[in-house]
């Protein structure tokens, strides 16, 4: 049976684990993008070592986030991922962006947490992206899950084309392509 994607492109709440003041940080760069992008939802702001950013209050460990939250963005280290995907799972959160490295790619190791953290999907039907992914944007919605900058888009009377690929890469030199020429985008994953 096919998984329910709403949560991760539609969310109606965000959470960015490892939220960061810092520009040019992953969790600032998403922070950056969902405001810009003029996110309606709400935005859960994770850093044990701060007590608000941008204004925005910060909770100190996922433990602290309210159940059900739809979608958590993970910029955090490879080592951290694991323990915050068991966490969100605890939490009743429906899906995670996984952005770091390391995983299937970097060995023995890396593809067993990588199995773990799939398999813990599977239990819970959370859906994952990533891991060692550039996010996402859902153009249509107003949800960038990303850190690469994303501009807001107007999409009134265009034609849009959705773009899923594999490589990160790829989806932004077309996404950035389809920009240049005025073509509308509708979702970038």
């Amino acid at each position: 049976m096919p998984k329910d994607l709403s949560r991760l492109l539609t969310p109606r709440s965000v959470a960015i684990v490892g939220a960061s003041p810092t520009p040019g940080a992953l969790g600032k760069s998403v922070l950056d993008n969902l405001e810009r992008h003029g996110f309606a939802g709400d935005i859960h702001l994770i850093n044990p070592k701060r007590d608000a950013i941008d204004g925005r209050p910060c909770l100190k460990s996922i433990e602290d986030l309210p159940h059900g939250v739809d979608a958590a963005v993970l910029a955090i280290p490879g080592p951290a991922v694991l323990a915050a995907v068991q966490a969100l799972a605890a939490k009743g959160v429906g899906a995670a962006v996984i952005f770091a490295a390391g995983f299937a790619e970097g060995g023995e190791e890396g593809l067993a947490a990588q199995a773990e953290v799939a398999r813990i999907a599977a239990d819970t039907g959370m859906v994952i992206e990533g891991p060692n992914c550039l996010g996402m944007t859902n153009y249509v919605a107003g949800v960038p899950l990303t850190f690469v900058g994303t501009p807001a888009l107007q999409l009134t009377g265009k034609s849009c084309v959705g773009i899923v690929s594999q490589s990160g890469a790829m989806a932004v030199v077309l996404g950035t392509t389809l920009m240049a020429k005025d073509l509308g985008i509708s979702i970038s994953v």
